[in-house]
């Protein structure tokens, strides 16, 4: 039998899974798009990448951003706060994430393996959401 895949890759696809796995069950985002990047020997790009399948909404962003950090305070209406407040709650477990705003909807670079388990890890541990209002 023929396998194309690695141990890396089946590594990089288990931290994808896990993680689209937490976000979808505890931050009720669903990145129905996430997909790997595998390395690139002609531009240096070692190791897999996580993207998340797309840009996300607002209201998706946020949902993340509280998933990750659950003290954090977003303004679900305000496109480069709710950026912002992502990009916070990554920071506070040690990821660099690269977001940008376009249009009201956030696009996160493509993600290391370590860097997706550093945000699964939060957002196991951060639990279920608790309901606001």
């Amino acid at each position: 039998m023929i396998s194309f895949d690695d141990d890396e890759r089946i590594g990089a696809s288990e931290t994808a899974r896990a993680f689209h796995q937490q976000v979808q069950a505890l931050a009720g985002v669903a990145l129905d798009g996430i997909d790997l990047v595998p390395p690139c020997g002609t531009c240096g790009r070692l190791g897999y990448r996580i993207t998340m399948g797309g840009a996300l909404d607002l209201g998706e962003a946020a949902g993340l951003a509280q998933a990750i950090l659950p003290s954090i305070s977003v303004d679900w209406d305000d496109g480069a706060a709710t950026r912002d407040a992502l990009v916070a709650a990554a920071c506070t477990v040690g990821v660099d994430l690269d977001a940008a705003l376009v249009g009201r909807r956030v696009e996160i670079a493509p993600l290391t393996v370590p860097q997706v388990t550093l945000l699964t890890r939060a957002i196991t541990a951060s639990g279920p959401p608790r309901p606001t209002g």
